[in-house]
């Protein structure tokens, strides 16, 4: 009716949220506010302090190598976890690489730890091995684990040690290298698959092997 009383050639009326952007729209206490509306703002991970504390700790690893995960934290909890598959290089140490950086960017981002324990826990390889605390599946699995461990008995941010006793204790256990038992096959239970064909693998004649393709890890 405005629009008839003011002689205009014309009229167009866009419905609210039918565009991106609204042309135009009256600010009010019964306004609905849409999708469009919202603002996203950029989420980047927390600034990194310049000092932070934790422990490294060695784990043998199914492919006979050491695993050395360092977990890093602050103020504010976990803030970091570097990675370094002893003295082997190429593929498998890049992997390595890129998954402590992106569970270093998931902890700054304020992701739960228990959330990345979850993801990785459990994760299979085909030389799995034995520790202290149960089966090493790989080395997905041995980070997990170790994460678990760390939040349990060292962060100053989940547990308080009670004396100086069990802290010289605990690392005493850490430095004596006594995180990882190392068990046979036959001993551990696990059957793992095979590598060139993914059936299961057997132990026998010292040694073990895949009685589908022939396939032996003494070569």
């Amino acid at each position: 009716m405005l629009a008839y009383k003011l002689g205009c050639k014309g009229l167009t009326v866009y419905r609210s949220g039918s565009r991106t952007y609204d042309v135009l729209s009256k600010k009010g206490t019964n306004e609905v506010k849409t999708k469009s509306d919202e603002v996203i703002p950029s989420k980047k991970p927390r600034y990194r302090p310049d000092v932070t504390r934790g422990v490294t700790e060695r784990v043998r690893v199914g492919c006979g190598t050491n695993l050395f995960i360092t977990i890093n934290e602050d103020e504010e909890g976990l803030a970091e976890l570097f990675l370094s598959l002893g003295k082997s290089g190429g593929c498998v140490a890049s992997h390595i690489e890129s998954m402590g950086r992106l569970i270093s960017l998931a902890l700054r981002s304020r992701i739960e730890p228990e959330e990345i324990i979850l993801q990785l826990k459990s994760i299979r390889c085909p030389s799995p091995t034995f520790g202290q605390d149960g089966p090493i599946l790989s080395c997905a699995d041995a980070v997990a684990k170790s994460v678990e461990r760390f939040i349990k008995r060292y962060s100053i941010n989940n547990h308080k040690h009670e004396n100086d006793e069990v802290r010289e204790t605990a690392v005493s256990d850490s430095n004596s290298g006594g995180n990882t038992i190392y068990l046979s096959h036959t001993t551990s239970g696990l059957r793992p698959e095979c590598p060139e064909c993914g059936n299961i693998v057997e132990h026998g004649e010292g040694c073990i092997l895949c009685r589908v393709c022939g396939y032996s890890k003494c070569g």
